[in-house]
């Protein structure tokens, strides 16, 4: 059942990636020094995100394949499920964002 472990950690670490960067995007949007506190890391905002994004993956599945023994398949379906549903969901949301932007104008 390892393999079940390290589909269920990598589900929950881009899971989390996700909804980090859709977190992190909006704020950047929303708040001039922010985004330009982002862009002082790498030279460029998007890039940092990325980083981010990264090092969280790495960090959540990491912890998860350490501190989790076992997974059954329907937790690992689940976490398959979430992921999909946060993929969707951050889309729409960011979408969503820069449609209303677009349009208020």
């Amino acid at each position: 059942m390892n393999k079940l472990i390290s589909i269920f950690a990598s589900a929950y670490a881009a899971t989390t990636s996700i909804i980090l960067v859709v977190v992190v995007t909006l704020a950047a949007e929303l708040s001039a020094p922010f985004k330009a506190w982002l862009a002082g890391f790498t030279g460029h905002h998007w890039v940092t995100k990325s980083w981010v994004a990264l090092v969280a993956y790495i960090l959540v599945f990491g912890y998860l394949k350490l501190t989790v023994k076992s997974a059954a398949e329907s937790q690992t379906r689940a976490s398959i499920f979430r992921l999909e549903m946060a993929t969707v969901l951050g889309f729409v949301i960011i979408l969503g964002f820069y449609l209303y932007e677009f349009f208020k104008h």
